[in-house]
């Protein structure tokens, strides 16, 4: 398994024996690790309350605070801390008592060196597997939704929890290709909706152009290429990532440390250039999702519209047929009633008895009315 640069890891080698000590500091910083050391269990607590460290070698037996007290107390502290004890009156019960309180393993003196090697290399193994497992984790979480805002929420609880970032944001290209940011950690809102970023510009955009990874350490002063661009004075870390998909820049991933935290290492990267390809894929996924409900929607826009056209063609065939059958009916009662109308205006005209004259005025009068 690939893990940290040794430069990258800190350990704490806590014995009462000086010689010991001075050994293990001298050998494993030939091998490139970050060492310091405490003389017992007290003093070991206070430099990892002061510090992050990612493996602890410990001595069972020591005054003030022994070993197995010590490792309870740096637990407490720090789950993540893998702790190798080291003793050379190790018994089968204090193997068993030590393992049961979180150690990593157990080991007995006099030790070589290439033991402790094989026994650190294991642990810290096991420590990037907590990591890649929490990457797992979150590739889950992450793909629990097709819905671009609860996707982008998801995406910043995790940039706090699985990345250690103090502050972060995801950019998206608009439509009119600027960098703008769509969720943020640690962020003002207002800094937040007024960063658009054309490609190129600031470091953001520079990674987007590049299409390249960046880890920066210890704020950006070292940075010839950044030197110009104003920055918070309390950034002390910082990973930009692209976000590309099938080779198309989606936007820009940033996640930062501040000054009186830890840098990100090497290994942060590779965890957080796999998280970034975990986003990118749930971003399309997510606007494909977005674009398809949008089609959805006008589709049944299209389809209520249509279904109104076809209920007023219904309607309008419907007064057709009542109107074809009301002139059918007006026809027929037309042609008797002209008759009607006909002879009785003759005989009124004719030289008839007044009484009867009367009544045919009468009749013509009611067809008159029937033909209205």
């Amino acid at each position: 398994m690939s893990h940290k640069d040794n430069k990258d890891i800190n350990i704490l080698v806590v014995d009462d024996e000086a010689g010991l000590r001075d050994l293990l500091s001298y050998e494993l910083g030939l091998q490139g690790f970050k060492v310091m050391t405490a003389t017992d269990g007290v003093d070991a607590i206070s430099k990892i309350k002061g510090q992050k460290f990612d493996l602890v070698i410990s001595d069972i037996k020591m005054p003030k605070m022994d070993g197995l007290a010590a490792l309870e107390e740096i637990k407490k502290i720090n789950p993540n801390i893998e702790v190798i004890m080291a003793t050379g009156f190790g018994t089968i019960e204090t193997a068993v008592t030590a393992m049961k309180r979180g150690a990593y393993d157990f080991i007995q003196k006099p030790f070589n060196l290439d033991e402790i090697y094989a026994l650190i290399d294991k642990a810290l193994e096991k420590n990037e597997l907590k990591t890649l497992i929490g990457l797992y984790e979150s590739s889950k979480a992450i793909f629990s939704t097709m819905k671009l805002d609860e996707l982008l929420q998801i995406v910043m609880d995790l940039l706090q929890k699985v990345l250690k970032a103090d502050e972060g944001s995801l950019m998206l290209l608009s439509k009119e290709n600027k960098l703008c940011v769509v969720a943020s950690l640690g962020l003002g809102k207002d800094i937040a909706e007024q960063t658009h970023l054309m490609i190129g510009e600031r470091i953001a955009g520079w990674a987007a152009e590049k299409r390249k990874e960046l880890l920066l350490i210890d704020g950006l002063a070292c940075y010839a290429e950044f030197s110009g661009i104003e920055h918070n004075p309390r950034l002390g870390s910082s990973i930009v990532i692209p976000l590309i998909h099938q080779n198309e820049l989606l936007g820009v991933m940033n996640l930062s440390r501040l000054v009186n935290h830890d840098n990100f290492t090497t290994f942060d990267l590779h965890s957080a250039s796999i998280f970034a390809s975990q986003v990118s894929q749930a971003v399309q996924n997510a606007k494909l999702y977005q674009s398809l409900e949008i089609k959805v929607d006008e589709l049944k826009v299209a389809y209520d519209m249509l279904d109104d056209t076809k209920n007023k063609l219904v309607e309008s065939e419907k007064l057709a047929s009542l109107g074809e059958l009301v002139a059918g009916v007006a026809h027929e009662i037309n042609n008797p009633l002209t008759s009607v109308l006909g002879y009785s205006d003759l005989l009124i005209q004719s030289d008839i008895k007044s009484e009867a004259k009367e009544q045919l005025v009468v009749v013509y009068n009611e067809a008159q009315r029937c033909r209205k």
